[in-house]
């Protein structure tokens, strides 16, 4: 029981290992937040586009549609395209991909600075990742990917675990979370 209430201890290493786990979550984190604001915009601009061609289509073509229907259906796209709009804008992908970029460059920093004593290191991390926005399971998933990738371990095979630092760093990543 009194082991369980005991602080982990950890090296300067493995700390340092935690932090480009997190560099790599955030770094997974604005590549899915700039995918997505992307994809929100095209979506946008594609059906405005799209509402305002089916607007014309009644003045083109005034014989081949029912006017009331024409209408009722004209303004339920004119609704749906005003929510969609609303909840991108609510969704502040700018603001959260401004956060995350802040929060990459803080972590470069406290990695590459080799001055702190790991008390200090751990000050510094938390406060760090206590302002920023909890990541997505996806982001996790292509971090330990690209972290497989890079240490030569490959999901369709069986590990090999006889070599220690591929062991040492995947139990990193799985402790991270």
């Amino acid at each position: 029981m009194e082991e369980e209430k005991q602080e982990k201890k950890y090296t300067l290493e493995k700390f340092r290992e935690i932090i480009e786990m997190s560099l790599n979550n955030s770094i997974n984190m604005k590549k899915r937040l700039s995918s997505n604001n992307k994809f929100a915009d095209f979506t946008l601009v594609y059906y405005s586009f799209f509402l305002i061609f089916f607007s014309l289509i009644d003045i083109i073509f005034p014989k081949f549609f029912n006017d009331s229907w024409y209408t009722l259906l004209n303004i339920s796209l004119s609704i749906i395209l005003l929510i969609y709009s609303l909840e991108n804008k609510n969704s502040r992908y700018v603001e959260r991909i401004d956060k995350q970029e802040k929060t990459i460059n803080l972590l470069k920093t406290l990695k590459r600075n080799e001055s702190l004593l790991i008390e200090d290191l751990k000050k510094e991390y938390n406060k760090i990742i206590d302002n920023t926005e909890m990541r997505e399971d996806v982001d996790f998933h292509y971090t330990l990917k690209s972290l497989c990738k890079e240490k030569g371990v490959y999901f369709w095979r069986k590990p090999n675990f006889e070599n220690k630092r591929v062991k040492a760093t995947l139990q990193v990543g799985l402790n991270a979370q």
